[in-house]
């Protein structure tokens, strides 16, 4: 679904038209409870990457 994993940070917090969460209802799991915990951390870099990622006009592409 996700190209980068990261984004699943900003994926998670996403609803369909019914309200339902994109991803799904999260696994069961103690790897699944960090992540929900700390996944607000990532939103910054994750949207920093999105900008950079549809401006490349405005950032240097890697070559």
């Amino acid at each position: 679904m996700a190209e980068n994993l990261d984004q699943y940070a900003v994926l998670l917090h996403c609803r369909d038209d019914q309200a339902r969460p994109l991803l799904g209802p999260p696994r069961n799991g103690r790897e699944t409870e960090d992540f929900l915990r700390n996944a607000y951390l990532d939103i910054p870099a994750v949207v920093e990457a999105l900008r950079q990622h549809w401006m490349p006009i405005r950032y240097a592409r890697n070559r």
